[in-house]
């Protein structure tokens, strides 16, 4: 199972990189985030059992309505971490963890 995440969520990168991402942390957003990414792991300790495999994916800032054309990163990069999930063999699965370009971020 994958989670689509964000960076915005995540306590350690708006611990260490609030100068360059505070602006576009917004309380709804950016909380909901965070909230996912705790269900991200507690799916992935819970489901463990009945081997079913979670971790959430963070997109990056792309080029979308949302990311507006100011976005450094096309669509398709965006999408590269998911499709790399969904596509990744079993064994190498990052199972309960957070995950942008195939690097795990801190929670």
């Amino acid at each position: 199972m994958v989670n689509q995440s964000s960076m915005l969520g995540s306590l350690g990168s708006g611990e260490s990189m609030w100068d360059q991402i505070g602006c576009f942390m917004t309380v709804g957003c950016s909380t909901s985030k965070a909230g996912l990414d705790m269900l991200t792991l507690i799916q992935s300790k819970t489901l463990a059992d009945k081997g079913i495999v979670v971790a959430a994916s963070i997109p990056g800032w792309a080029k979308t309505d949302l990311g507006t054309r100011a976005a450094p990163m096309e669509v398709e990069e965006g999408a590269q971490t998911a499709v790399e999930l969904v596509t990744i063999a079993r064994e190498r699965f990052p199972d309960g963890q957070l995950v942008h370009k195939g690097a795990r971020v801190a929670w």
